[in-house]
């Protein structure tokens, strides 16, 4: 039998969303889950994502939901178009299981997968009670999850589906020697990270960093420790992307910095004070 069927384990269930805190909206959907999946244990990646920031989302799914044993099931919902025509999928990603908007939402999980199979999620045939169009996460979404995590097989939900929607970044794009790319996230620490991996830049670390009119000399690193607080640290970061970084401060604020902004990196003068 497969890892879903293994009842030496209690059902394990991980959140990832935008609804935040401070309303009701998770713990209207952890009811659910505890309902119709008793026993289970829900793991929180993030209740944190951006409003409606479905890149954003995408890589901080991505980040925690491949260190899981390959039983649980994760429950993801970045919807900014909840209530209208876009598709629900159950996705099994080299045998993990994803229930989420088909927004792009899963794109970082995708490109990290060898084998995908897709279904869209069909209420009718779940005989799952109507709805509520502005609140998928509770109605739809979370019961599938549920009865995932109880040993419903995938292909029970709904009917295959293929070519799912992906959140494309803007594109790297080299301009007068530099490199331009997005920022993906920052991190609670104000750490800034950015969609460049090793292979964009030949696995060196860039020097400088433009951000609008301003341009910063970068201070190559291993890691946050040690290293002099009044530099702009510049470091491959766990995830394996670029990581600007300050030791015992915030980055992004001292950069003026969010999610989706553009920056520029390039291999100028000497690294090591701010311009």
């Amino acid at each position: 039998m497969g890892s879903h069927d293994d009842h030496r384990f209690s059902p394990l269930i991980t959140l990832t969303t935008d609804f935040g805190l401070r309303d009701s909206y998770v713990a209207e959907v952890k009811g659910v889950l505890l309902e119709q999946a008793p026993g289970c244990q829900l793991v929180d990646i993030s209740h944190a994502i951006e409003r409606h920031d479905v890149l954003e989302g995408s890589f901080v799914l991505s980040c925690a939901a491949l260190r899981f044993p390959a039983r649980a099931v994760h429950l993801a919902v970045v919807d900014p178009g909840v209530g209208t025509d876009r598709r629900a999928l159950v996705a099994r990603c080299d045998g993990r299981l994803f229930v989420a908007p088909d927004n792009g939402l899963l794109t970082a999980v995708f490109d990290r997968s060898e084998r995908i199979e897709l279904w869209t999620i069909d209420a009718e045939q779940l005989d799952l009670p109507p709805a509520h169009p502005t609140f998928h996460g509770r109605d739809l979404f979370a019961p599938v999850a549920a009865r995932l995590a109880v040993g419903l097989e995938p292909a029970a939900v709904g009917p295959p589906a293929s070519d799912p929607c992906r959140a494309v970044p803007p594109a790297v794009r080299s301009i007068d020697g530099s490199l331009e790319a997005t920022v993906l996230h920052v991190d609670h620490f104000g750490n800034v990270i950015i969609g460049l991996r090793p292979e964009h830049l030949d696995g060196a670390l860039p020097t400088t960093l433009e951000t609008g009119p301003d341009r910063w000399n970068l201070q190559p690193a291993l890691t946050y420790g040690g290293a002099d607080p009044r530099f702009v640290l510049v470091l491959w970061g766990s995830a394996g992307y670029l990581e600007i970084a300050m030791a015992r401060d915030s980055a992004a604020q001292r950069l003026g910095l969010a999610a989706g902004d553009r920056v520029r990196v390039g291999r100028g003068a000497g690294a090591g004070g701010n311009c």
